[in-house]
């Protein structure tokens, strides 16, 4: 599902490179707002996309979910709610009608905001309508993900490639004076290149070992000062960590009456400070990401000519 968008191409390349038989199929258009939240998706609605959609399923053992809204910096939350996390649901169900062995819905890093480490706990700290969405999905989820088939939420950090506009927004800043990180860098960032997102995805499609219920992305090497001389290719300015932290935390309490600030400090935080990233059960079952710091460079380079 969303095999055809930016995420969902990546993911079938990586599927096919492993001989698998892979069917791209449309994923339903699933509207709901903000006063139908419940701490379950009720069990009557959607009730016609379902059947619908699990008979496209049939035949398949397993399911990618790919699909969504990917705008992170969308303020309308119920805009975000019907494909970011009422669809996952319906997906899930359809999976299940259509006796689909295992289902893999792809959830972002978002979901857990600040906390200090990235793990595969489900505690939750969404800051943004696009982090509160997919948030709810990985709840619902979880509530119903005793079945037959098997659910895994795998949460990708940053993803970056060629063509993507956050990829560029960045890679520009980070070419510009104005790239900084605070003092020296060195804190690991959870970024990740498109191609070893749509590695990690087929190895979790793939793999003869059971997935833990959540899996994050394992960490690709980068510091936060890493990942802005990759792209910019520039030494960033190294600010003195408090004013840093002082600007950061004005701009928080600014969010209370301005919540769009929310996702624009939040990329600023990550950038300045990075975010810790727990051992993640790809690498400890041997995973590593097929590209490293030359690819990341070679983003870089490549952006910085179009």
């Amino acid at each position: 599902m969303g095999g055809t968008g930016y995420v969902g191409r990546s993911i079938v390349a990586a599927l096919k490179q492993r001989g698998c038989d892979v069917r791209i199929v449309k994923a339903p258009r699933i509207s709901f707002t903000d006063n139908m939240q419940k701490s379950v998706l009720p069990t009557e609605l959607f009730a016609v996309e379902i059947l619908a959609l699990s008979k496209n399923l049939l035949g398949c053992s397993i399911v990618i979910n790919a699909a969504g809204d990917n705008h992170a910096a969308s303020r309308n939350l119920n805009l975000l709610l019907g494909p970011n996390a009422a669809l996952p649901v319906v997906i899930r169900r359809a999976s299940e009608a259509a006796k689909v062995i295992r289902f893999i819905h792809v959830s972002s890093s978002a979901v857990q905001g600040d906390r200090k480490i990235l793990d595969n706990t489900p505690e939750l700290s969404p800051f943004s309508p696009y982090s509160r969405a997919k948030a709810l999905a990985e709840t619902w989820l979880l509530s119903e993900a005793q079945s037959l088939t098997q659910v895994i939420i795998y949460r990708p950090p940053g993803v970056h490639g060629s063509g993507r506009i956050m990829t560029e927004k960045i890679q520009a800043l980070a070419a510009s004076p104005i790239s900084s990180v605070a003092g020296g860098g060195t804190g690991p960032t959870p970024q990740a290149l498109l191609e070893n997102v749509g590695d990690a995805v087929a190895f979790l499609a793939t793999t003869d070992e059971k997935p833990e219920q959540i899996v994050h992305h394992a960490w690709e090497g980068l510091s936060s000062a890493d990942f802005l001389r990759y792209l910019g290719g520039r030494e960033p300015r190294h600010l003195t960590r408090w004013v840093a932290r002082m600007i950061v935390g004005t701009t928080k309490i600014a969010e209370r009456p301005i919540p769009a600030l929310a996702p624009h400090r939040r990329r600023i935080e990550l950038l300045w400070f990075g975010q810790g990233v727990a051992a993640s059960w790809l690498e400890l079952q041997g995973w590593k990401p097929p590209f490293g710091a030359e690819r990341w460079q070679q983003l870089g380079k490549t952006d910085l000519n179009q």
